[in-house]
């Protein structure tokens, strides 16, 4: 399951990515940044993955995406958000920009849940009251691709002081480790591979077999029991 897992993400990396050498690329880097911050490998790739598809064509695409990646990556460390938590921040984030406008069910609601004060620091990247924020955003106005560059610069101001102790924390180094047998047990699985394949092709051969001749199976099965 763990090798199965692994294999999706790169095919899904090199899907959005549009080339197995940037996905190869973009998962060496989720490698590096999740190590460095202290999150949860899997997860952030998952994360990544979504937003990166929900921005192509954007003006966020490319380095745009790790640039909101980092900034939300920082606020979860810095916060001591569980890889559940992450999660939902960056579903959130994947969410405003699939709309293309913010709402305030994404930001107030899903993104204030995991990050305390998101909508405040919002309002401060935007150089806005939270006041003058709110209206902006129930006008329509609050377009994802200006907002979420701006959003992420200012977590990386607010976040930054706090980084070095958050990324030695319990936390931080339970989601290294979990990182570390997932990486393992990939490692492992895709040394047996050809092993694995074969078994389950076996299986799946030996099974058809007996569906499409039953009568002669239950048989067989009678006459060795009788």
């Amino acid at each position: 399951r763990t090798t199965a897992a692994m294999e999706g993400l790169r095919n899904q990396l090199n899907f959005v990515s549009g080339s197995a050498t940037q996905g190869g690329e973009d998962l060496d880097y989720l490698r590096g940044i999740s190590k460095e911050m202290g999150l949860d490998l899997q997860t952030s790739a998952k994360a990544f993955t979504s937003f990166s598809a929900a921005a192509r064509g954007t003006k966020l695409q490319g380095q745009g995406v790790k640039d909101v990646f980092e900034g939300v990556g920082m606020a979860s460390t810095v916060m001591h958000l569980s890889a559940e938590q992450s999660e939902g921040a960056f579903l959130a984030l994947t969410q405003m920009m699939s709309k293309g406008k913010v709402q305030a069910e994404e930001l107030r609601g899903q993104l204030g849940e995991r990050i305390p004060g998101a909508f405040q620091i919002a309002a401060r990247a935007m150089g806005m009251t939270t006041a003058e924020l709110d209206k902006f955003m129930q006008d329509g106005k609050l377009l994802s691709d200006e907002f979420l560059p701006k959003f992420a610069a200012q977590l990386k101001t607010e976040f930054a002081g706090g980084m070095d102790a958050a990324s030695e924390s319990v936390n931080a180094n339970l989601n290294r480790m979990n990182t570390a047998i997932f990486e393992l047990k990939s490692t492992i699985g895709e040394m047996f591979l050809p092993v694995i394949n074969a078994v389950i092709n076996a299986f799946v051969t030996f099974s058809n077999a007996i569906n499409q001749n039953k009568p002669l199976f239950t048989f067989l099965i009678v006459s060795f029991v009788t």
